[in-house]
């Protein structure tokens, strides 16, 4: 979440951030939480309720809902051969 949070930052105080470098991090909890119900993984579906649970808050941690110009340099790298885990499973 790391990545999120300084997505987030960034966003939030255009000018304050000279870069960011974001691994696999959530950009948009709607389109996630999409994702995660379209899932068969308990892991995953039980990760989804809680993200529906916080109705419109969902959308104060969406760094994409504040993108905008004074935005920094982004780094940001995906991968899909991992699916997220609990901590717990590693």
């Amino acid at each position: 979440m790391g990545g999120t949070v300084a997505l987030l930052l960034a966003a939030k105080n255009p000018g304050s951030v000279k870069c960011v470098v974001a691994v696999a991090a959530p950009v948009d909890w709607r389109l996630q939480l999409q994702y995660l119900l379209q899932s068969d993984d308990p892991y995953l579906k039980r990760l989804a309720n809680h993200l529906a649970s916080l109705g419109s808050r969902l959308e104060l941690t969406s760094p994409s809902r504040f993108i905008g110009s004074g935005m920094p340099l982004v780094l940001y790298i995906r991968g899909s051969l991992f699916p997220p885990r609990p901590v717990k499973a590693l």
